[in-house]
């Protein structure tokens, strides 16, 4: 690496420069100027930490003298304590980042010191010769301070550190670029992902449509069932109609309890669901036989009507079980497809979830392109940024290799 960089040194030519060379162009090209700098600066420095040294002396000094007053004493003494703490430095590193912040901290430090209310200060009179001795330390101190940051102004370590800061931002651009770029690759499979998902979704919910759909004709098949039903109700209870009476009396008679008695409470009920042995036809008959018992009764006609009628309230039955069986298959039918129905019935949420997920993706990735299209736009103007800074720093005609 280095071999192709000192080639730079000899060319008068325009020579490209890549920029992980960068660090090593300067420290090749500038060491000698760089050292040279720091030497300067750090004669600076040790002339402002020898003022900062004579003027904690001279807190020092004042903190051993004492007045008759009271109260001057406690002023001078919260004084001379709060300015030993703040002239107490930490010797920066001869560089540009901590020179800065060791002159911004003296300066912040030093007005602190000086934050003194119009009381105390007219109290502090007392002491005046050794505040005066102080103040004119303090603006030595602030002149050596300001010449320690116009010699950092002008000195090239300060040059070097604006250049660094240049390559640094340019490094930590680029990688925030692969990392949005690898951050769109993924979220171009992940909407891959749910699109792929969203499909299944989709095609799961056309199955559902037709469950439903298929559902709503059994209902329908099921109303039409029991509407039969209802009419063969209907027919038998109207075959069936002032027979209460006449049954009432047989049991009298016959002193029998069994299904007899579910003909007096409910007839159209008892033939269609309890007399399953058709009983009812022994009944009327015995009531036939027994008509000399019974013919005054005005309702016999109609009883024996009803046994004439045996065969059709039985065919009529015999609809009604068969109604009855067509809609519990019916309902059988309906509830298993209702819980298929229900078990993808979520798909109209989970596809609702996965296009407000890709949309979000979407937008997400847009923004992320966004930003690279920026950060390529700031990449390109800290690169022709950092040409002019190599150059104007080492004389040499080189440009940063895109």
């Amino acid at each position: 690496m280095f071999s192709g960089i000192r080639k730079i040194f000899s060319s008068s030519e325009q020579s490209e420069l890549k920029l992980e060379e960068a660090r090593d162009f300067i420290k090749i090209n500038m060491g000698k100027e760089a050292l040279l700098a720091r030497e300067k600066l750090k004669a600076e420095l040790e002339k402002v930490l020898k003022d900062y040294a004579t003027l904690r002396k001279m807190y020092a000094d004042l903190g051993s003298q004492e007045t008759k007053a009271d109260y001057p004493n406690s002023v001078k003494s919260k004084l001379c304590s709060r300015a030993m703490e703040m002239l107490t430095v930490p010797e920066p590193e001869i560089d540009h980042d901590n020179i800065v912040n060791f002159i911004r901290m003296s300066e912040e430090r030093i007005r602190g010191i000086g934050a003194i209310g119009y009381k105390e200060l007219i109290h502090l009179y007392a002491f005046k010769d050794d505040m005066q001795k102080i103040s004119n330390q303090t603006k030595i101190l602030i002149n050596s301070l300001n010449s320690l940051a116009e010699e950092l102004d002008k000195s090239v370590v300060r040059q070097i550190s604006i250049t660094e800061q240049c390559i640094l931002r340019i490094e930590n651009s680029k990688r925030l670029q692969r990392e949005l770029e690898y951050s769109i690759e993924s979220k171009e499979e992940s909407i891959k992902e749910k699109k792929k998902l969203l499909e299944s979704s989709v095609k799961a919910l056309k199955e559902f449509a037709a469950i439903e759909e298929e559902v709503a004709d059994l209902s329908r098949e099921i109303l039409n069932a029991e509407t039969e039903m209802r009419f063969l109700d209907s027919k038998i209870s109207e075959e069936f109609s002032g027979t209460e009476k006449i049954f009432k009396k047989y049991r009298h008679m016959s002193k029998e309890k069994g299904v007899i008695s579910e003909y007096i409470k409910n007839p159209t009920n008892a033939f269609i669901d309890i007399d399953k042995d058709l009983e009812i036809k022994d009944i009327l008959d015995t009531i036939f036989d027994e008509r000399k018992e019974f013919e005054d009764d005005k309702k016999f006609e109609k009883a024996m009507q009803l046994r004439r009628d045996m065969g059709l309230l039985t065919s009529l039955r015999e609809q009604h079980a068969a109604h009855r069986q067509n809609k519990m298959e019916l309902q059988e039918k309906t509830l298993k497809l209702s819980a298929e129905a229900s078990d993808k019935r979520y798909k109209l949420q989970e596809i609702e979830d996965i296009e407000n997920e890709i949309k979000s993706v979407e937008t997400e990735r847009a923004s992320n392109e966004e930003k690279i299209k920026h950060i390529g736009n700031s990449v390109r103007n800290d690169m022709q940024q950092l040409s002019i800074l190599l150059r104007e720093l080492t004389r040499k005609n080189v440009i940063i290799a895109g």
